[in-house]
């Protein structure tokens, strides 16, 4: 789900109708469903667990990307509550 919708967390929207394959569009747009109802709810904090190993790379490209756009960082919920 986060290969999805990685794009759209960093700001980077696109027309799901656009792409053209038809498995990755249905699938884009549902998720795109469930990230809406999940992230509309919290009122005080919203926080998404991302496993390591899909946002960092050989060179921490996509978890610089997301600090860029403001994203914070914990390696866990020990380092929130600091």
């Amino acid at each position: 789900m986060f290969e999805l919708l990685q794009n759209y967390l960093l700001g980077n929207h696109i027309d799901p109708m656009s792409i053209s394959n038809d498995f990755k569009r249905n699938e884009t747009i549902k998720s795109l469903k469930l990230a809406y109802v999940a992230l509309s709810r919290p009122t005080h904090l919203m926080t998404i667990a991302i496993p390591k190993h899909l946002i960092i790379d050989d060179n921490y490209s996509v978890l610089n990307q997301m600090e860029s756009k403001e994203w914070k960082r914990y390696e866990s919920i020990i380092d929130f509550i600091k």
